[in-house]
C-alpha cells in the first residue's frame, strides 16, 4: 500500500509474534508446551489452559475447567455428559507444535478418570492429511477409575511438520447403552489431567507481548488538506503539550483536547488535531508529547494519492480468491497457487448436481446422497467467499453489488473518473481485452453466479443458496489440495431475489460493452423474480441428520456444517422454524434493480408498496445509529435505495432516496461525534469493521449528493483513520506489504494465508480488511474462548483478562484461529475497495488548474539538442507532472523541471512550451513561448 522506508531497527523492537515457531532448529531439549501444570500466576480464572484447546464435535458435550484451589490446585477436568459417535470426537490438544526430522522427543503426561474408561489415547498430530501419522498408533488408554495413569512415549521424527499438535483423545463411545426399552442411557464420566511435558525439539512457549505506543494514529497517513488527527492514551486529566516535527523543524503545535475515559476501550484519551497544518511540500513529519519525551512510532504521512494503492490492492483480493483458475499474477511469488476445485488430483470440481430439495436426512454424513431434481449448475468460477472454500448467493451478491456500484458510481457523478477502472490498471489476467478490469473481476463472479441458477423444469429460474464442502476445511489447505466432497444447496428466496438483484445490476453496465452477456443477464433477472413470485418463502432449511451409527436417537441441527449460513431463520431443537424469515428487503433491492435496467410497471408497483421506501422509513439502523447496518447480507434494502438515488430515472424515487441518505449520514455522524475513537459504531458485533465501511459508504453518497459537504468527506477519512490505526488496538485491520511491520495484521482466518500455522503458506497480500472487534466472540469462537490475549494493551495490572472482562474494542486479537474476529470475507473487501476508490478520488475533485509554468529558458543547445528548465509553479493541491510542447505538439510529460529535447535538425527554429498537470488531471495554461535556433 504505502511507499515508505520504517526504521528497521525500531520495527525489529516492537515485532509481534503470537506464537513462536522456529525453524531448522535441532533437538535441544528445551521444553515445547506452554502452561504445562496448569498453574501458572497468568492464568488465574477457572477454565483457562491456554494455550491448550478444549475441541468437541456437535455430537458430543463436555465442560473443560482448571481448578484454582487447593488441594486439586493446578489440574484440568474435562466433564463429559455425552461422547459423541466417534472415539475422537472430544479432544484436549496444545496446537503450534515444530517438529523437526530426525529429531527425538519425548511426551508424556498423568490422567486419570472418575469411573473405569477406555479411551482412543493421545498423540501427536497436525493439520492434515493423514492426521493420524504412522510413527504412533494412539495405543488405548485404559483408566480404572481414580487410579492416576502416568503415560509416556519416545519417538524419532521421520520428516518435518511445522504446525503439529498434542491430542489426548477423551470419547469412551461405551458409556452410551440402550435399556430394554430401547432408551439411551448415558454415563457422564470426569477426566483429569496434569504435567504434560514434551522435550526434545524447539521451544514454542508462550511468548511475550508486544509494545504499544500510546499514540493512535492513521498508518498510511492522512490527506493534506483534510481532517487530520491523531489519539494519544494518557491518564493525565490536563491538556498535554504536543507537536509536529520534520527533521527537528516545528511544522505544528498545540495542546491536547482531553477527551475522558472511553467506554468501548476503557482508554483515558485525548485529542490532537493537526488539521490546520496543510503544506503538500512536507509528505512526512513525527508526532511527540509531552515536551518530547513521547514520540509516535510511525511517521506521518500526508499525501494526496495516500489511497490510491490501498484501492487496487483491495480490488486484488477478489483475483486472489478465485476459484477455478491458477493464481500466477500476485503481488509476490509466494501468493501462486494451482486452480482450485477443478477435478484434478482428488480435488472435486464445482460443475455438477446440487442435492436434492426433499433429501429428509443427512446427506452430508451419507454420501449416497440423492441427485436434484433441478438438473446441474456450473460453480468452477466465482470467488471463494472468506478463510474458507465455501461460495454463497447472499454474501457474494452483495459483493459484487458493491464492486458494480463503485464503477457505476463513476459513471454518474460529475467528476468522478472511470479510467481509473479502465482496461489494463488491474492485476488480472484480463486486463488486455478492452473492457474496464473492475468490470471483468466482476463478471468472474457473474458468471459462477448465472451457473447457480436453475434452468429448467422443478423451480425454473430459482437460485440455490450456496455451494461448499461437506465439512470444514482443515487450515491449512491450498483450494487445489481440498478433497473433500462439494454440494450445492437447494434454492431459497433470499438468494434469487438478490441473484436478480446485481443480474440486472449487471445489464446496466454491460449493455454498452457486451449485448450477448448483458442481454444473459437481464433474461437471467428475469426469469429469477418470476420463480421468486411463484415461489416467495422458500427458505434454506436445516439439515436434521440422524447420528450415522443410530444408536444416539438425537438430532443434529447442521446448517452451516462446512459452510456458512448466510440466511436469517431461527430454528427450534428439531429444526422447525421459530421466526418466519423476511424476504421483502430482497424483493425491494431486486424490484429497484429491475426497474432502473427496464422500467417495468410491475417493478415499480413493488417499490411503491414496499415497507422499505418512504420518507419516514430511512435506511436500516437509523433508529439504532450506533449498531448494526445500514446494510449487510441480511438486510439489502438499502441497496436499492442507493441504485434509485444514483441512477435517477424517476425524480420522484430519487427524491425520497436522497432523503434517506441524508437522514442516515446525519445520524451517522452524531454517532461519531459521540465517540472518542473515529469510529461511526457503538456495538462490536461480528464483521464490525464491515459496519464501518458500509457507513463510510453513506456518507460518502451523502457527500456527493450534498455538493461535496466536507464534513461528509472528513467523517469517510475518519472511519478510514479508524480501521487503519486509530483504534484501541494500535494496528491497522488492513493488511500490507510490510510484513516486518507490527503496525499491521497480519494472520487473517485464511485456508491459504496461513504462515503463522505453517511457514509453507504464504502471508497475505495488502488490502484485506479483517472483521475486527467482537464482543461476542465467546458466543462463537472455540480458539478465543479458551485463550487469553498475549497482549500488553489488555494487561490489568499483572493479569491477563479474558473475553468477558475486556471491554468491547479490545476483543480482538490477529491470529490465523481467531475466526469470530479476523475472517476475512468477499462483502467486507469490496466494501474497503470502494471506499479507498472514493476517497482517492474525492480528495483530488479539482477544478481548479495549475498556474501556467513560468520562466521558460533553455540551458544549453547543440546542433541536435536543446535543454530545457522552467521553474515550479504553483497549484491549489498538487502539480503532478508538465508537459512540453515543440512547435505546438506534445512530446513528452514528465516530473522534473528539466527537459532534454533531442533528435533536431542544425540551425533549425523552434518554438517551446509548457503546461502543468495536477493530480485531478487539471492542465495549466502554456507558459510564455521559448523560441530557440539549434547550433549549425
Amino acid at each position: 500500500m504505502k511507499k515508505r522506508v520504517l526504521s528497521m531497527l525500531f520495527i525489529a523492537s516492537i515485532l509481534m509474534t503470537l506464537f513462536v515457531m522456529p525453524q531448522n532448529i535441532h533437538a535441544s531439549n528445551e521444553f515445547m508446551l506452554g502452561n504445562s501444570s496448569f498453574n501458572n500466576a497468568t492464568y488465574p480464572k477457572t477454565g483457562w489452559a491456554s494455550p491448550w484447546v478444549l475441541y468437541q464435535s456437535p455430537d458430543a458435550t463436555a465442560n473443560g475447567y482448571v481448578t484454582t484451589t487447593r488441594p486439586a490446585q493446578g489440574k484440568y477436568h474435562v466433564k463429559v455428559t455425552h461422547p459423541g459417535i466417534n472415539n475422537y470426537d472430544i479432544q484436549f490438544r496444545h496446537q503450534n507444535l515444530v517438529l523437526l526430522n530426525g529429531v527425538t522427543y519425548t511426551w508424556g503426561f498423568e490422567i486419570k478418570s472418575s469411573i473405569d474408561v477406555t479411551l482412543k489415547g493421545a498423540a501427536l498430530t497436525w493439520s492434515d492429511e493423514p492426521w493420524f501419522p504412522d510413527f504412533d498408533k494412539t495405543p488405548k488408554l485404559k483408566l480404572k477409575a481414580g487410579q492416576v495413569v502416568k503415560y509416556s512415549r519416545t519417538f524419532t521424527m521421520k520428516q518435518d511438520y511445522k504446525q503439529a499438535h498434542f491430542v489426548v483423545y477423551l470419547s469412551d463411545l461405551s458409556k452410551i447403552e440402550r435399556d430394554s426399552n430401547n432408551k439411551i442411557k448415558i454415563t457422564p464420566y470426569t477426566i483429569t489431567m496434569d504435567n504434560f511435558s514434551l522435550t526434545g525439539g524447539a521451544n514454542t512457549q508462550r511468548p511475550k507481548p508486544r509494545t504499544i505506543s500510546p499514540f493512535r494514529v492513521n498508518f498510511e497517513g492522512y490527506i493534506p488538506d483534510g481532517k487530520k488527527t491523531a489519539i494519544l492514551v494518557d491518564s493525565s486529566t490536563s491538556p498535554l503539550d504536543w507537536q509536529l516535527k520534520n527533521s527537528n523543524k516545528v511544522l505544528a503545535s498545540g495542546f491536547t483536547t482531553v477527551l475522558g475515559t472511553d467506554t468501548s476501550s476503557g482508554d483515558h484519551l485525548h485529542l490532537i488535531d493537526f488539521s490546520s497544518f496543510n503544506d503538500p511540500s512536507v509528505r512526512s513529519a513525527y508526532l511527540y508529547a509531552k515536551n518530547g519525551t513521547l514520540k509516535c512510532p510511525d511517521q506521518i504521512n500526508m499525501t494526496y494519492d495516500l489511497y490510491e494503492d490501498l484501492k487496487y490492492d483491495a480490488l486484488n483480493f477478489f483475483y486472489q480468491q478465485r476459484s477455478g483458475i491458477a493464481i500466477n499474477l500476485p503481488l509476490n511469488m509466494g501468493l501462486r497457487r494451482p486452480a482450485g476445485h477443478v477435478d484434478q488430483n482428488g480435488n472435486p470440481s464445482d460443475i455438477g448436481e446440487p442435492v436434492s430439495d426433499e433429501i429428509g436426512n443427512a446427506f452430508l454424513v451419507n454420501q449416497g446422497y440423492q441427485k436434484s431434481d433441478y438438473g446441474s449448475i456450473n460453480a468452477a468460477k466465482g470467488w471463494y467467499d472468506a478463510g474458507d472454500h465455501g461460495k454463497y448467493v447472499p454474501s457474494g451478491a452483495l459483493a459484487l453489488w458493491l464492486m458494480h456500484n463503485q464503477y457505476e458510481r463513476t459513471l454518474q457523478i460529475s467528476g468522478a473518473k472511470p479510467e481509473a477502472y479502465a482496461n489494463g490498471t488491474m492485476r488480472i489476467p484480463e486486463n488486455k481485452n478492452s473492457y474496464p478490469d473492475i468490470l471483468d473481476e466482476a463478471r468472474w463472479e457473474m458468471e459462477m453466479l448465472l451457473g447457480m441458477q436453475i434452468k429448467s423444469g422443478v423451480k425454473k429460474g430459482m437460485v440455490h443458496h450456496k455451494f461448499h464442502d461437506t465439512v470444514w476445511a482443515m487450515t491449512p489447505k491450498k483450494p487445489s489440495d481440498n478433497k473433500l466432497k462439494r454440494v450445492a444447496y437447494p434454492p431459497s428466496t433470499s438468494a434469487t431475489l438478490a441473484f436478480a438483484a446485481v443480474a440486472a445490476q449487471s445489464y446496466r453496465l454491460w449493455k454498452n460493452l457486451d449485448k450477448s452477456f448483458a442481454n444473459t443477464c437481464l433474461t437471467a433477472a428475469k426469469d429469477a423474480w418470476d420463480a421468486a413470485e411463484k415461489y416467495p418463502n422458500e427458505y434454506t432449511r436445516t439439515l436434521i441428520m440422524d447420528d450415522t451409527d443410530g444408536y444416539d436417537g438425537r438430532k443434529e441441527n447442521r446448517v452451516d456444517y462446512g459452510g456458512g449460513y448466510y440466511e436469517c431463520q431461527s430454528y427450534d431443537s428439531e429444526g422447525e422454524i421459530k421466526v418466519q424469515g423476511d424476504n421483502t428487503d430482497e424483493l425491494f433491492w431486486a424490484a429497484c434493480e429491475l426497474y432502473l435496467a427496464t422500467g417495468g410497471t410491475s417493478y415499480s408497483n413493488v417499490i411503491n408498496n414496499s415497507k422499505h421506501f418512504g420518507w419516514n422509513v430511512g435506511l436500516k439502523g437509523v433508529n439504532k445509529a450506533g449498531e448494526e447496518g445500514p446494510f449487510d447480507w441480511r438486510d439489502t434494502a438499502a441497496l436499492g435505495s442507493l441504485s434509485l438515488a444514483l441512477v435517477g430515472t424517476n425524480s420522484n424515487y430519487q427524491s425520497i432516496a436522497k432523503y434517506q441518505i441524508n437522514n442516515y449520514a446525519n445520524a451517522v455522524l452524531n454517532v461519531m461525534k459521540g465517540q472518542k475513537y473515529p469510529v461511526p459504531i457503538t456495538k462490536y458485533y461480528w464483521g464490525s469493521n464491515s459496519s464501518v465501511l458500509n457507513r463510510a459508504i453513506i456518507l460518502a453518497y451523502a457527500y456527493d449528493l450534498n455538493y461535496r459537504n466536507k464534513q461528509y468527506l472528513d467523517g469517510v477519512t475518519q472511519c478510514l483513520d479508524y480501521l487503519l490505526g486509530t483504534n484501541a488496538n494500535f494496528i491497522s485491520y488492513v493488511t500490507s506489504d510490510m510484513t516486518n511491520s507490527s503496525f499491521y495484521a497480519k494472520n487473517p482466518h485464511h485456508r491459504f494465508w496461513a504462515k503463522q500455522v505453517n511457514p509453507d503458506y504464504p502471508s497475505p497480500p495488502p488490502g484485506v480488511i479483517l472483521g475486527g472487534p467482537c464482543q461476542v466472540v465467546e458466543d462463537y469462537d472455540d480458539f478465543m474462548k479458551e485463550t487469553e490475549f498475549p497482549r500488553s494493551n489488555v494487561l490489568v495490572g499483572n493479569t491477563y483478562k479474558r473475553f468477558a472482562d475486556v471491554y468491547p474494542q479490545k476483543c480482538y486479537i490477529d491470529h490465523c484461529d481467531a475466526y469470530a474476529c479476523n475472517e476475512v470475507a468477499v462483502n467486507w473487501n469490496a466494501a474497503l475497495a470502494w471506499v479507498a476508490g472514493f476517497v482517492d478520488e474525492a480528495v483530488n475533485y479539482d477544478i481548479t488548474p495549475p498556474a501556467a509554468p513560468w520562466n521558460l529558458k533553455y540551458t544549453s543547445r547543440t546542433s541536435t539538442t536543446i535543454s530545457l528548465q522552467w521553474d515550479p509553479t504553483w497549484d491549489n493541491k498538487k502539480v503532478a507532472k508538465y508537459q512540453v510542447y515543440q512547435n505546438g505538439t506534445l512530446v513528452s510529460s514528465i516530473s522534473y523541471l528539466t527537459y532534454n529535447v533531442k533528435k533536431l535538425k542544425a540551425n533549425t527554429t523552434y518554438r517551446f512550451t509548457v503546461r502543468a498537470v495536477d493530480l485531478a488531471g487539471n492542465i495549466s495554461g502554456h507558459s510564455s513561448p521559448l523560441t530557440v535556433t539549434t547550433l549549425p
